[in-house]
């Protein structure tokens, strides 16, 4: 963007960087899609694990926001997964399984999700606008508080060390 000017500074918290739900509506988009693939399998009689893997982000996949995927992380990563945890063996499991129990069930899922992370201004980051007559701050992030320590942290870039003057 033209007359725009952006800095990132890393700092520390006592909070973990990743938390079970990192934004609202993350969790229920991932249900979501879930259910679709589940529901285009089963209807379509299709295998459930070949469609998800048909269907994964690859390169030269344009999002969005216009950013093109570069290389093949997403399948590689996903393949990788279901090597090392021997998927197709527990699917039988879980197949025979429910064969042999009437009301008893088990399931299987491997959700693959790629959560699109950017510093940028428009798109994320924090925005610092300085123009009050007492030469106050006025910081607005574009992240969501959920305990991960995100004020904290926007309090230390802003405040350096004198966190005694910062009021959230």
């Amino acid at each position: 963007m033209e007359n725009v000017r952006y800095s990132t500074a890393c700092v520390k918290t006592s909070k973990p960087p990743v938390t079970f739900m990192r934004a609202p509506g993350v969790l229920c988009c991932a249900y979501f899609m879930e259910h679709i693939f589940h529901e285009a399998a089963r209807k379509m009689n299709l295998n459930q694990l070949q469609l998800r893997t048909d269907n994964l982000i690859e390169a030269g996949f344009v999002d969005m926001f216009g950013r093109t995927e570069i290389g093949n992380r997403v399948k590689t990563n996903f393949n990788q997964i279901i090597s090392e945890v021997d998927l197709p063996k527990q699917i039988q499991q879980v197949d025979q399984f429910n064969r042999e129990n009437e009301y008893r069930k088990q399931g299987w899922s491997v959700t693959p999700f790629k959560y699109r992370w950017s510093n940028e201004i428009t798109t994320g980051g924090i925005r610092i606008v300085i123009g009050r007559f007492d030469g106050s701050v006025w910081v607005s992030n574009y992240g969501t508080e959920m305990g991960q320590g995100q004020h904290t942290r926007v309090a230390q870039v802003i405040a350096g060390k004198g966190l005694s003057q910062i009021f959230l």
